[in-house]
Parts: structure tokens; C-alpha cells; sequence
């Protein structure tokens, strides 16, 4: 198999503290990749600055190859966690909103260039968004914009840090460069250069050990918190790395001689010499299980949601698992998960559809196309046609919100600390679907919530062999609960299961008459630019729902109208999109327009 790299090391970015380490880890990295057979180019700011074009230039080469089964890029720098999406940032950034790496856009274009097996490994400290004027940062895919062409190929992503809530960030940069040092580097590159062999598993067919994918993933999960405790004491906040793996079993990224493999297990044996710059595993009798893995809030938070959507409990009794897991935050989140399970305010309007409100206050309410009325600061019922029109709720704050109100639907929106972190869809009482929703709305609410909990914290995500589960589960309450498939949708994606996404977006439109724009976005559908276009191809809001799809518009050929552009860096840190006062005055303008 022919294998490529492209390594980035970016000490200096902008006005944000030097890193240390970032230029040294790449060159470690390069080394390595070089001593082991792979064709590797290195992209430092050692000489000159680091710049979108030459990385861009550097990977379109590997791909017009058209004979690499396995590109690795590398980089080590500052990001920054923007709208629920990594950005890389480069030596022109953050002046420079285009001289970024949005990695959610390389993700899914590397999907389709080409190559089977695509390896993005983020070694970014974790600076805090408002800390860098970062709300004018668009970034760039890396990856050539071809278009899609029979089955997408596998990308494994493999982050320094987990990727999800703002709060997880270091708000002061000096902080950040100091605390994310390159111990996550010095581990995947041990990792990489055989020094852990309980991690290893054999591959009978070339007789060697190899590290796959998700031993890697589970080895870093292991590694990293112990070095960053040890290295900065128990009292500081520890590292968690996170990664998302797609690739088959049978994906390797080290492949290492062996003692001679007979029957399945390992016999002693001689082995044949490594390649130059190689450094071989010691020979061992046999390999060891890895370690168990220690507790954390992501890891807790979506074992819990595997649990409930695979069946193996109910969604009541995973939240009950969270609170026992005895991790920091876990009792927190399931407090938080049983609270939105709550039932609270109006089961139906006159109207049989509205929203309220729990923990923030509203100013108005705007339907276009349709009639709203404020009944107080936590009510709004409106008169939809039919099947549902885009409100703008203006908060008493000034910031807003843009959702669809769906005819026959009370929407629940929770806000906590500013941030909108859950909404439900659920039936009026008063309409066919109540029936079916009552009898089970303990156990969907709270996998509802369940869900919206794991995004926060981590990104909600399934493995492969739990997506057919939760389609199911979603197939069976389309009709009662339509953010689930939202979620899924995400979830999907992920996991490079657009053909679920189509699915499930099919059944979605068939039932409720409409789709959501991020559930159409994913799943490849054309999206008009022209707002009318949008109403009348039956898909809302006129945004994303949920801020990471902001990151995506690119990639999927998302509608390109002036108005997503500006209204981009009007959305506020929450996990569902939250626009501050000038957002909603565009919004208003947009769309009475």
C-alpha cells in the first residue's frame, strides 16, 4: 500500500502566544513518517509562514496520484473550538479568517477524494473562541471539492483534546500554550514507534503486529490524562483526547515484525529485520490486553446513549448508569437529562402549536408566512400553514433564535447560562399523534435529552454497530419526536452513512411534510439559495439548527447566499444556533424582505 503524509507545525499564529512545542512535534512526526516507508512532505513556519494554499497544494499532489491508499495529515498548533467545529489555525489567522483549516469541511471532502484511508491527527491547544476575535473565522477544506462518486471512503479523525462545549475550552490563550505542550504528540509518536506492544494485534496474513485505529484511539485515551496529571498535578484540569474511527478493522497505522504466528496464537520465533528508522516491538510471548480505560465525562455521557439506543436499557436506566459511573460532572449531566424529561408549561395552544420557554424570557415572537402571538415572556402559540413557517424568537436580551413551528407540535426549548441546549418537539394533546406520544414520553424524552447531554459535552456519536438501532428507534417515533432525527442525522454523518441520512430524511419528509435544512444539508439535497425557494421546497428553518452545521455549509454545497455568510459570525456559543442582537436584525430584515 502506498502511503502519504503531510505534517503542519504552526508555533506562531497572529497575536497568540509562541507554542514551544508545535514546531518539534511535527518534525518528530515527519521523521517517523519518512522511516517508515511513507512519502512525507513538512510544512513548518520555521522559515516562512504556513499558508491554506501550500497545504492545499501539498494534498491535492498526493491526490491526483490517484495510487495512495492511506494519506496521513498531521498538525500541531493553535485551534480554536468555533460553533461546535475544530478550526486549525495558520500563521495568517486569526487576522485572516480564511487562513484556518475548518477540519469538519477537510473531513468530508477527504471523504471523496479518492483515497481509502484518510488520517487527520489534531495536536491543537484549545483557545478560547472570543478570545481571538475568532467569530469572523471561516476557514478552508484542504481537500480538493470534487464531486461525490460511488462509496465514500474512511476517515479517522484524532483530536489532542475532546471537542465539544465551550466550557471544556482555556479561556486565557497564555494558559492554553502552556497547559497543551506536545505531550500528545510524544505519545502518538510512542505509540507509533512500537513502544507500547500491549496494544498491538497480530495480523496473521503478513505475520507482524500492527496498531489499528481503535487501539490507538483507546491507548491515547489511557496515555494522555496520566502524562497531563503527572506532568501538571491532580489539581489542574486534565486532557481527555477524543477520536472518531471509521475505517474498517482490518485499517493499520504501524505495522511492526513479529514472533512467528501459528494457529492463532504467537510462538517465539526469529523475526525478520525493521525497515530503516523503524523501531521494532520487543518480541513478547503473547499480547496483552489493554488497560482498562480510565472514567471521563465523554466516554460516561455516550456509553449511556449506546445503552439506551441499542436497546440493552431503557433511556431512564442509562441516566441512572451515568450517575453511578462517579465521573466529574456526570451526576451534574444526569440531573440535567432528568430535569429536561420533565414535563413542564402547556400541553397544546388554541392553535395546537407554539413554544415555551424554561430558563430565558421572550421579547416577541415572528412568524413569517404564518401568525404569532406573545402570551407572556415564556409562551407563544402560532397559526401555521400547513406543514410548518420559520419564527424568529427575539429573547428579552436581544438575541434570538430562528425555528420552525411545526403544525400540531408544542416546542420546549431549555436554555441554561445563556446557551440553548435542548429542544423538543412533542405533540399537542389535542392532535392524533398525543396517544402514541404519552404512553411512551418518559423514556423518549429523557433518550432525548440523553442525546442533546452527549453533544454538549462531546459531540453525540454512534459506533457502526449501533446505528441500525437508533434507526429503528428513530423509524418508529418519527411522528412523535423529530429532533431525535436531528441528531441522528449528526450522528450518521460521522460515521460517512449518508445513505441512513437519505433514509431517514425520506421518511421525515413523508410523515411531517417537511425536512429540517441540516437533515437535507447532510443528506446531500440540494439546497436553494433563494429563501422563497427553501418554503417552498418544504425545508426549515433558513439555517442550521444546530451550530456545528454552520462549519458544513461548504462541503455539501450549501445554499450560498450573502445572508449565511454574515449571519455566520453572529452565532453565539451554544450547542442549537443562537444569534446575537445584530443577528437578529438581519434575520428580521432577511426575511421580511
Amino acid at each position: 500500500m502506498n502511503r502519504a503524509a503531510v505534517v503542519i507545525g504552526v508555533e506562531k499564529t497572529g497575536g497568540l502566544p509562541k507554542l514551544k512545542a508545535a514546531r518539534d512535534g511535527a518534525e518528530k512526526m515527519f521523521a517517523w513518517a519518512q522511516g517508515n516507508g511513507f512519502d512525507a512532505h513538512l510544512l513548518t513556519d520555521a522559515a516562512a509562514p504556513v499558508t491554506v494554499k501550500a497545504i492545499k497544494d501539498k494534498i491535492r499532489e498526493v491526490v491526483d496520484r490517484s495510487n495512495v491508499g492511506q494519506l496521513l495529515v498531521y498538525f500541531g498548533g493553535h485551534g480554536v473550538n468555533l460553533r461546535f467545529s475544530e478550526y486549525w489555525l495558520l500563521s495568517g489567522a486569526p487576522e485572516d479568517g480564511d487562513e484556518a483549516v475548518n477540519v469538519a469541511t477537510s473531513e468530508a471532502l477527504a471523504r471523496r477524494c479518492g483515497i481509502s484511508h484518510v488520517v487527520l491527527l489534531s495536536d491543537a491547544c484549545r483557545t478560547a473562541a472570543e478570545g481571538i476575535q475568532a467569530q469572523s473565522i471561516d476557514g478552508s477544506g484542504i481537500f480538493p471539492n470534487v464531486e461525490p462518486t460511488g462509496t465514500e471512503k474512511a476517515v479517522d479523525l484524532f483530536f489532542a483534546t475532546v471537542l465539544g462545549s465551550p466550557a471544556l475550552e482555556i479561556k486565557d490563550p497564555k494558559d492554553s500554550a502552556m497547559r497543551y505542550r506536545a505531550v500528545y504528540t510524544e505519545e502518538v509518536h510512542a505509540a507509533l514507534s512500537g513502544t507500547y506492544p500491549e496494544y498491538l494485534l497480530p495480523d496473521q496474513a503478513n505475520q507482524s503486529l500492527v496498531l489499528r485505529p481503535r487501539r490507538l484511539k483507546r491507548l491515547l485515551e489511557t496515555k494522555v490524562p496520566a502524562r497531563v496529571t503527572d506532568a501538571l498535578g491532580a489539581t489542574v484540569a486534565s486532557q481527555t483526547p477524543d477520536a472518531r474511527i471509521t475505517s474498517d478493522d482490518d485499517a493499520w497505522l504501524a505495522r511492526f515484525p513479529a514472533p512467528i504466528l501459528l494457529d492463532g496464537g504467537l510462538r517465539i520465533g526469529r523475526t525478520a529485520a525493521p525497515p530503516r528508522g523503524r523501531t521494532a516491538a520487543p518480541p513478547r510471548r503473547r499480547t496483552a490486553a489493554a488497560p482498562p480505560l480510565p472514567e471521563s465525562l465523554p466516554r460516561a455521557t455516550s456509553e449511556a446513549v449506546r445503552m439506551a439506543t441499542a436497546g440493552t436499557s431503557s433511556a431512564v436506566d442509562a441516566v441512572d448508569a451515568l450517575r453511578q459511573a462517579k465521573v466529574a460532572g456526570g451526576e451534574a449531566v444526569a440531573d440535567a437529562v432528568l430535569r429536561e424529561a420533565m414535563p413542564f408549561g402547556p400541553t397544546h395552544f388554541e392553535t395546537n402549536c407554539g413554544f415555551k420557554l424554561q430558563g430565558a424570557a421572550l421579547r416577541s415572537a415572528i412568524a413569517f408566512g404564518g401568525r404569532a402571538e406573545l402570551l407572556d415572556p415564556t409562551m407563544a402559540r402560532v397559526d401555521p400553514p400547513s406543514p410548518a413557517v420559520d419564527v424568529l424568537l427575539e429573547l428579552d436580551d436581544g438575541r434570538g433564535v430562528l425555528l420552525p413551528a411545526i403544525r400540531d407540535f408544542v416546542a420546549a426549548l431549555w436554555f441554561e447560562r445563556g446557551e440553548l441546549r435542548n429542544v423538543a418537539y412533542e405533540p399537542s394533546d389535542r392532535s392524533f399523534r398525543w396517544q402514541d406520544f404519552v404512553h411512551r414520553r418518559e423514556e423518549l424524552s429523557a433518550l432525548r435529552s440523553l442525546i442533546a447531554s452527549s453533544a454538549h459535552v462531546s459531540g453525540f456519536r454512534l459506533d457502526r454497530d449501533d446505528a441500525p438501532q437508533l434507526t429503528e428507534r428513530i423509524r418508529v417515533a418519527k411522528s412523535i419526536d423529530p429532533t431525535m432525527a436531528l441528531y441522528a442525522a449528526y450522528s450518521y454523518h460521522n460515521l460517512g452513512r449518508r445513505d441512513l441520512i437519505r433514509n431517514m430524511a425520506g421518511y421525515f419528509k413523508s410523515d411531517l411534510g417537511f425536512t429540517f435544512f441540516d437533515v437535507a444539508l447532510l443528506a446531500g439535497s440540494k439546497v436553494p439559495a433563494d429563501a422563497l425557494a427553501i418554503r417552498e421546497a418544504r425545508i426549515f428553518p433558513l439555517v442550521p439548527l444546530l451550530a456545528q452545521g454552520w462549519g458544513l455549509l461548504d462541503a455539501f454545497g450549501g445554499p450560498q447566499r450573502a445572508t449565511l455568510a454574515t449571519l455566520k459570525r453572529h452565532v453565539r456559543p451554544s450547542l442549537w444556533t443562537v444569534f446575537d442582537p445584530p443577528g437578529v436584525k438581519h434575520i428580521r430584515a432577511a426575511l421580511q424582505g
